[in-house]
């Protein structure tokens, strides 16, 4: 199901990072949607339901910007969530 999440740079509103001028994603898109998928994956693994944790990923997303690293995703997610 996280396969299915557009993770990449749209779901990241703030950044502009990664799209192009037609809206669609930049070559470096999957890197980033791959990052947004693992810390998703990661949360739900460690308890969270899934839509808090997408939530928390693109709230994360959204803070950090289209090129933060996996590491960086779940920890400013698990901000979000003790929050």
């Amino acid at each position: 199901k996280v396969a299915k999440m557009d993770l990449g740079p749209g779901a990241f509103a703030e950044t502009s990072q990664g799209a192009s001028p037609t809206g669609k994603a930049a070559a470096s898109a999957p890197d980033s949607s791959a990052a947004a998928g693992d810390a998703v994956s990661a949360l739900v693994n460690l308890g969270y339901g899934r839509a808090d944790a997408f939530g928390a990923v693109a709230a994360a997303g959204r803070r950090l910007g289209g090129d933060a690293t996996v590491e960086a995703l779940i920890t400013e997610g698990l901000k979000e969530l003790a929050a």
